[in-house]
């Protein structure tokens, strides 16, 4: 199986909150976009580095698909260049961490993260997705991508 793993640079979970989430099955490639930021520890934090360290652990195959400038072209747009590259390497199914939307103030408006764009990407693409928003909360299978929440008042 080939799981496309996708999520926030600022997940607050811990690699156990992910691994519970990772299919119970023998032959297991985790494809992931090698995204993350640097923490106040000067640690790489993110769903793709956490994954990215845990998979090998639990005897899983990995793909790294970082931005490819010459690829993917520049940023912004590199990033979403990048998604559709992973989803062009034929994953069977997603697995998303964190928030879909987030709040741009310039424009007073919701627009959709990294995470939120690799999912709709999958969605189209009618790929079975399950998403996690939060530790605490429980996974959520999705058909369609959720809307963005209300605006505040």
């Amino acid at each position: 199986m080939r799981l496309l793993v996708c999520g926030s640079r600022d997940w607050h979970g811990t690699w156990e909150d992910i691994a519970v989430h990772l299919p119970d099955v023998d032959d297991l490639t985790i494809i992931h976009g090698a995204c993350s930021r640097i923490d106040s520890r000067g640690v790489q934090v993110s769903v793709d580095s956490i994954v990215a360290w845990i998979a090998p652990q639990l005897g899983h195959a990995v793909e790294a698909y970082p931005v490819n400038h010459g690829l993917d072209g520049p940023w912004p747009g590199a990033g979403p260049a990048r998604n559709r590259r992973m989803l062009a390497v034929k994953p069977d199914r997603g697995l998303a961490f964190g928030p879909l939307w987030k709040m741009d103030p310039s424009w007073k408006r919701y627009r959709p993260t990294g995470t939120g764009h690799m999912v709709g990407l999958m969605l189209a693409a009618k790929l079975p997705v399950r998403w996690i928003l939060a530790p605490t909360l429980d996974a959520v299978d999705l058909i369609e991508i959720p809307t963005a929440p209300p605006l505040p008042v």
